[in-house]
């Protein structure tokens, strides 16, 4: 008798989030907003760390990143799409910015820092989920474009 392999399991809310990115890559953040809603409404809360991990994970290997290596960080203005210091990005994309960072080099305290920086705030922490939905969406746009 042969073993059976050990297949993973996909969870149920990966072709949701995955919506939620598309949406987010078309630059029509009012769809993918109503999409992230739809994915809360249905799954609830607890998987939306491992949505940012997946959205982040998605950004890395579009670009050839490999992971547990450090991943440079770049920023732009939204909407110009100039190249800006971390001090000038809004404070929101900046956190998602370090959030994806820290996710590519799987630097697991230095997520931990910034998730424990949310505060248990339910707005703090949804504010920082469409930072990464939006920083995600527009790095994959500009990839896409040719622009890294």
């Amino acid at each position: 008798m042969s073993a059976t392999p050990n297949i993973p399991t996909v969870p149920d809310w990966v072709d949701l989030a995955l919506d939620v990115l598309h949406e987010s890559m078309r630059d029509d953040m009012r769809a993918a907003h109503e999409r992230l809603g739809d994915l809360v409404d249905i799954y609830g809360v607890e998987p939306l760390y491992d949505v940012m991990c997946a959205w982040a994970d998605t950004v890395g290997y579009s670009q050839g990143h490999k992971p547990g290596q450090p991943a440079p960080l770049t920023f732009y203005q939204s909407g110009t799409h100039s190249e800006i210091t971390p001090e000038d990005a809004v404070p929101t994309e900046r956190w998602a910015a370090w959030f994806i960072g820290a996710r590519l080099a799987r630097d697991r305290d230095t997520l931990h820092a910034l998730i424990s920086n949310l505060n248990n705030n339910a707005d703090k922490a949804m504010a920082a989920v469409r930072a990464v939905l939006a920083v995600c969406g527009r790095t994959l746009r500009m990839t896409a474009r040719g622009r890294q």
